[in-house]
């Protein structure tokens, strides 16, 4: 199975790589600036449960399709977390099993994912989650497009919760089970925009790194 991996040269300009099966994202470079693109750290867990829950729609299961839609986003927020904690620290010598078990208990602490989004853009941008995309016009747009109904809600984050981990925990709290199509579509759109907006929560912090040397 085909996956796709969008990731942000230091220009900005957006690129999206694929790979096959298991295989590793190859190393490229920006048809914009020409300059090479070593893919290091790939989110090979989060694209692969997010590519999973494609092939799970697909096949009819649309509860396990949303299921593995929000497992997706937990792992891509979670991956960019220790990635910076670790460049923080001094990746990849200086990071022990200490730390990683350190920064697995933090995430654990945020249990709630309303507070998750909170605290991991906290760390990479210094705003909250709802300030991060209302200050960024690239991302209003896109959640607007992909997202019409979107526009009543205040609150960006509450409306990615409602959307996307409120479906999932009926799934694995109550055992709803009837979910249809379109509910497992809306979905997989709700976790590309989460993907879209972790992206760029990644890109703000390496502009911030890229300020300071």
């Amino acid at each position: 199975m085909k996956s796709s991996f969008p990731i942000r040269c230091q220009c900005g300009y957006e690129i999206v790589l694929e790979t096959v099966g298991t295989d590793s994202f190859k190393d490229t470079s920006c048809p914009n600036c020409h300059s090479a693109i070593c893919v290091v750290d790939n989110g090979f867990v989060s694209t692969r449960v997010f590519n999973k829950s494609f092939s799970e729609l697909h096949s009819g299961d649309f509860t396990v399709a949303i299921i593995f839609s929000a497992m997706a986003v937990e792992c891509e927020l979670a991956r960019v977390f220790v990635k910076w904690k670790g460049i923080d620290l001094g990746l990849p010598t200086d990071v022990t099993q200490a730390h990683l078990d350190l920064w697995d208990a933090q995430l654990r602490q945020w249990a709630k994912i309303a507070v998750r989004l909170d605290k991991v853009c906290e760390f990479l941008t210094n705003r909250n989650f709802d300030a991060f995309v209302t200050n960024h016009s690239k991302l209003v747009a896109s959640i607007k497009e992909r997202h019409p109904e979107s526009a009543g809600h205040v609150s960006i984050k509450k409306f990615v919760v409602e959307r996307l981990f409120w479906k999932r925990n009926a799934i694995v709290h109550l055992g709803k089970i009837d979910f249809t199509l379109s509910d497992a579509e809306a979905c997989r759109r709700t976790a590309e925009t989460l993907f879209q907006i972790i992206s760029e929560m990644d890109f703000v912090r390496r502009r911030r790194l890229d300020g300071k040397s």
